[in-house]
């Protein structure tokens, strides 16, 4: 079995890279089944979602009804259990099961252990998504840091529609003239929160200074609070 771990700060990017993954080699795997971890009851829902869409595969004659009366006779357990009774069949060993947001130790509150929900046998393939540093034991593992300044500069570019060569963004009189190399160094290069930052000036047609502004007032009120 292959095991793969990409681990880092939230908002880091590390769902979006374990997608455009799965997009890129999905001729590589017979199937590409993604769970959300961000608890253990998510997870259960994850199984139930996919043992219904393997009945649906396995018996396309029967109506929506019945397969949803079938459903509903077992537990959120039972229908993980067999999705991995699935998974274990000697035949079926191209797949590709995705743990997304396994952000909780299990001696945390609400936690839980991965281990139990990995297929009982040694093929296939997982690739997990984590900010626990300790799951890179499970297997092969990448940290995913931060974005390059060239990096954060092009994804604000991007969405704010402003494009500009790398040369000219770098040039002392651009850094001296425009207000986004503060904004870039506070948020310092997270994915996520140059994203967002870039969509709320956008959508609402705010200056960046304007936005700095809110930005510096709101974090001073969390912080009060």
């Amino acid at each position: 079995r292959k095991v793969f771990v990409l681990y880092g700060l939230g908002g880091i990017g590390k769902t979006q890279l374990a997608i455009k993954f799965a997009k890129d080699h999905q001729s590589e795997f017979t199937s590409t089944l993604f769970l959300d971890g961000s608890s253990e009851e998510s997870l259960l829902k994850s199984f139930a979602s996919i043992h219904r869409r393997i009945i649906e595969v396995k018996s396309p004659h029967l109506p929506d009804s019945a397969l949803l009366a079938k459903a509903s006779q077992m537990s959120l357990e039972e229908m993980a259990r067999e999705v991995l009774q699935w998974l274990a069949q000697e035949h079926n060993n191209k797949w590709l099961l995705i743990f997304d947001n396994i952000d909780k130790d299990p001696l945390d509150e609400g936690g839980f252990d991965i281990i139990p929900y990995f297929p009982p046998s040694d093929h296939g393939s997982i690739l997990i998504t984590t900010r626990l540093a300790p799951l890179q034991r499970l297997g092969h593992a990448k940290k995913v840091g931060r974005m390059s300044e060239e990096e954060a500069v092009a994804l604000l570019d991007q969405i704010m529609g402003t494009p500009l060569s790398y040369q000219q963004r770098t040039s002392p009189s651009f850094q001296q003239k425009r207000p986004r190399n503060a904004l870039l160094k506070t948020l310092d290069g997270l994915p996520l929160a140059l994203s967002q930052a870039g969509q709320l000036i956008t959508t609402l047609n705010l200056t960046v200074e304007t936005y700095m502004q809110l930005y510096s007032s709101s974090k001073r009120d969390v912080m009060d609070m």
